[in-house]
């Protein structure tokens, strides 16, 4: 069991998701549940990501499912993408109706903080506890992605709209594609996952609220110079 818990949550971590879900659990066939070595058996994971960056459809996922599933060959991962339109009522629907998927691609700072709010987490300390060089080590070794921006996509945009684009959750992104959705249309973008995450860490670091706040001045600063966009207030403000 232990085995099979650090298996998903290394899946978790390869894909840099958010796992959500009510009581459901993963769909098994040809179980074999001596000793708890799930090597034989065929798992199936559902996977809701909501449509963020480059990661728009199934397909986006091909790559990073073959990655996986080169060490974990019995695990099908099923992608079934969800949008911004109705993705939130449909998540909702689906746990509320014990029909959840295994696991939730979207941003921290958008539903997982609501469910956090509103008590709806359910805390996984025990599962470290219990497993924790199985699932420390997974953790570790996993590198984040860096995410990418389609500037042909943000070009088309921009030129049949005629209007300013907002780059939501750029956090992460790489600088270069910044600099260049900026050049093909982008006029406004969000980074408040960076700026949340520096004043946590420092706080928890510190303890100062005082520096936390210094934190956060220093990393807006370093991000207004990467995006080349001082001397904007200016210009906007006089």
């Amino acid at each position: 069991m232990k085995k099979f818990l650090a298996m998903l949550l290394a899946l978790a971590m390869v894909f840099a998701l958010a796992a959500c879900g009510g009581e459901d659990t993963p769909t098994t066939s040809d179980t074999q549940t001596s000793g708890g070595d799930v090597s034989g058996e065929k798992v199936t994971i559902e996977m809701w990501p909501f449509n963020i960056g480059a990661f728009t459809d199934a397909a986006a996922w091909d790559e990073i499912i073959a990655a996986f599933n080169e060490e974990y060959p019995n695990i099908e991962v099923v992608v079934n993408p969800v949008n911004y339109q109705d993705g939130d009522q449909r998540l909702t629907t689906a746990i509320t109706s014990h029909e959840a998927p295994d696991i939730v691609f979207e941003g921290p700072e958008r539903l997982i903080g609501t469910y956090a709010r509103e008590g709806l987490l359910v805390s996984l300390d025990d599962l470290w506890d219990d497993a924790s060089a199985d699932i420390a080590d997974g953790v570790r070794n996993q590198k984040k992605p860096e995410a990418r921006l389609d500037i042909q996509h943000i070009a088309d945009l921009s030129k049949i709209t005629g209007i300013p684009l907002v780059l939501h959750g750029g956090s992460g992104i790489n600088n270069q594609c910044i600099l260049d959705g900026i050049a093909n249309g982008i006029a406004k973008i969000n980074v408040g996952t960076e700026i949340r995450q520096t004043y946590e860490r420092t706080l928890a670091e510190t303890g100062d609220v005082e520096k936390a706040r210094a934190a956060v001045y220093t990393r807006t600063c370093e991000i207004i110079r990467s995006f080349r966009i001082e001397g904007n207030q200016e210009k906007l403000f006089g």
